[in-house]
């Protein structure tokens, strides 16, 4: 998975990976490379992998989604709720618990706020409040893949059903300029 002078490397069991089925790839603040496989929470070191995470620590042992926020803690979004990582520690806050009947495809950070896409569409977590994010009349945000932040409050949404855009607190279709 790593390219370097035009050579590609690839890890496997061989180098201690659990799971040869990877979901998700981060880098944390030292530049470590974590991996989210189908059944755990892995380090990569360069010279190979050891499990951070066991997947029975976690809501589902696949780890669809990998986001470090700006305070270091990881947090891993899985096929059955969202788990964050943190010194060490494990933590499911209560107010994500409404989660846990959706996988969750991508966790993005806008200032305060969290955004969460998830098999049951867009949710927004803002201090303590969890608020799922609707769609503007006759269009559908279930089945949420990907965010992507532009900038402070915009945020793209891919789904199922094409790209969206985040305004005013409604998904909506994008209106490109020229």
């Amino acid at each position: 998975f790593r390219l370097w002078d035009g050579w590609v490397q690839r890890v496997s069991r061989r180098d201690g990976l659990a799971d040869p089925f990877v979901w998700s790839v981060a880098r944390d603040a030292h530049g470590r490379i974590v991996l989210g496989t189908n059944s755990d929470v892995a380090l990569w070191s360069g010279r190979g992998t050891e499990e951070v995470i066991a997947g029975s620590r976690l809501p589902n042992p696949s780890a669809y989604d990998l986001f470090y926020d700006s305070s270091g803690r990881l947090w891993i979004g899985t096929r059955s709720g969202i788990t964050i990582f943190a010194d060490g520690k494990i933590a499911r806050p209560p107010a994500l618990a409404a989660l846990d009947a959706y996988q969750i495809n991508s966790v993005i950070e806008d200032g305060s706020d969290f955004w969460i896409g998830t098999s049951g569409g867009l949710y927004r977590l803002s201090g303590n409040e969890l608020t799922r994010i609707g769609a503007a009349p006759g269009q559908n945000v279930a089945r949420v893949r990907s965010l992507y932040r532009l900038g402070p409050g915009e945020i793209l949404v891919g789904t199922e059903a094409g790209l969206r855009k985040v305004r005013a607190g409604v998904v909506a279709t994008p209106a490109w300029s020229a």
